[in-house]
């Protein structure tokens, strides 16, 4: 599985090199149903911190939860800012390090419900928003642009993942 994922993430934070190099700086959006959205879910669902931030924001809706009763949720007014690994390699992760306040942050909507044998049943839909950028707080990022600069035409672009449930 580790060996996957790797794979994987070198693959999508090419992706997201690629589209901030030649693309223009239009918006992407990728989402179940596109042609790699299973990767995707799988690749979003698979950084544990993101899991664990989910998990954490949605342990007090869960914990005030009646055998039987169901809530709905929907943080969009207030989305919660979630960070995922940070540093200088050039893989997916790091390139989308924190989700971004200014285009929506990360976005949960769905119901939990609470069935009358207490089993818990989860049904969420996750989004992503962010901007690829060169982030200001690595000098390297600065430099990096700059010799981009040289042999491409790079934008910054606004990017939503949504990822399957």
């Amino acid at each position: 599985m580790f060996v996957i994922l790797a794979r994987l993430t070198a693959h999508i934070g090419f992706i997201y090199l690629n589209n901030w190099l030649y693309g223009g700086g239009g918006e992407l959006h990728i989402k179940e149903g596109n042609p790699e959205g299973n990767n995707w879910s799988r690749y979003m669902k698979g950084n544990s911190n993101l899991r664990q931030q989910v998990r954490d924001y949605l342990a007090p809706y869960i914990g005030g939860l009646k055998n039987g009763d169901s809530v709905q949720i929907d943080n969009s007014r207030k989305p919660l800012h979630a960070e995922l690994d940070h540093g200088e390699s050039i893989n997916g992760y790091q390139y989308l390090h924190g989700s971004e306040s200014t285009v929506g942050d990360f976005q949960i909507s769905g119901v939990i419900r609470k069935t009358e044998d207490g089993d818990i049943i989860i049904e969420m839909t996750y989004t992503w928003n962010d901007k690829i950028n060169p982030n200001k707080n690595y000098p390297t990022d600065i430099i990096k642009a700059g010799i981009a600069k040289i042999f491409a035409n790079p934008h910054d672009y606004v990017i939503r993942i949504t990822p399957s449930t």
